[in-house]
């Protein structure tokens, strides 16, 4: 009999398992014990699989986060980009200050939720200041970008919630079936 603890490796553990049934089965007199120990592995790949989906979930919403940063940067950039060619290049022009009182390379280096953040500003400066059509058509794309940033963090975060869930019903499944774990 081996004893499966909380510290085995999971495919260890699922391996050390199947053998057990399978060897079971082999015996051909104790197919009725093989049962149980199949119907255990059956709950035991839906608890596993819903951990591999949890945490491939985090890993596509990163991607998407990271999708998003770089959407924001790119058109944070234009738009800056834009606002200087109206303003001669002269990142001291006031209209320039107003949107990017630092350089925009320092809101470029933001993190998505903190860039979010910063250019949150830009509508209220913009609804005080006449824009060119360009440079509304840029602030408008630092917008788009915005809240599609917005839509990738909430998923994030619902993605982490969700592999939190499944972390909980695999520690609430291995404490129902204590000596289950054990062969």
């Amino acid at each position: 009999m081996r004893r499966l603890t909380e510290k085995t490796g999971l495919l260890a553990a699922r391996q050390s398992v199947l053998f057990t049934e399978a060897a079971l089965i082999a015996s051909g007199i104790h197919e009725r014990l093989a049962r149980p120990v199949g119907q255990l592995l059956g709950k035991w790949s839906g608890v596993w699989q819903a951990r591999r989906d949890a945490e491939d979930a985090i890993t596509r919403a990163n991607a998407r986060v990271t999708w998003g940063n770089l959407r924001l940067d790119g058109a944070t950039t234009a738009f800056a980009n834009e606002l200087l060619r109206d303003v001669g290049g002269k990142s001291d022009d006031p209209l320039f200050r107003a949107f990017f009182p630092e350089p925009p390379n320092e809101v470029v280096k933001l993190g998505l939720e903190s860039q979010i953040e910063r250019c949150e500003g830009f509508a209220v400066v913009a609804s005080k200041r006449k824009l060119t059509p360009g440079a509304t058509r840029a602030l408008r794309a630092v917008e788009d970008a915005m809240s599609s940033g917005r839509e990738a963090l909430a998923a994030r975060k619902a993605a982490f919630v969700q592999q939190a869930q499944a972390s909980l019903d695999a520690q609430t499944w291995y404490r129902r079936h204590p000596r289950s774990a054990e062969f």
